[in-house]
């Protein structure tokens, strides 16, 4: 009965095959505008990493000022893209997470997305999610 269980489990877990090709870009604005989050994670996350919280009275969270540096980045590295603060820290899980808007035309067409940020006061932020 042991090597059924075992010969049923390769055979129902063991072909989980993944037949869909994965595709990756590096342009922010072509990541938004097909709705690509696994990209926009990566870029975002890639951006993200450089900072490191620095909690102050003023700044418990620690990510204020990184924020801003991360919205001035996105605005300095992709010309097609518009980066702005929506809020920090405002919507209050744990870690806080806070709002970057970015709005972009690719192809003659207006897109705009939200980004949460997960801003938490011990690591870098990364990214949540997007809508």
């Amino acid at each position: 009965m042991k090597t059924l269980f075992v010969v049923v489990s390769v055979i129902l877990f063991g072909s989980c095959a993944v037949d869909e090709e994965i595709n990756f870009t590096s342009s922010l604005c072509e990541a938004i505008a097909t709705n690509d989050d696994r990209s926009l994670r990566t870029i975002i996350d890639d951006i993200c990493d450089e900072y490191q919280p620095n909690v102050t009275v003023n700044d418990p969270g620690g990510h204020q000022i990184n924020l801003q540096k991360v919205i001035e980045d996105i605005n300095n590295t992709f010309d097609c893209a518009e980066a702005s603060l929506v809020c920090y820290a405002c919507i209050e899980t744990y870690p806080p997470i806070s709002e970057i808007r970015i709005e972009t035309t690719v192809d003659s067409v207006y897109y705009f997305v939200v980004l949460d940020i997960l801003t938490p006061e011990n690591s870098e932020m990364s990214f949540q999610d997007m809508h």
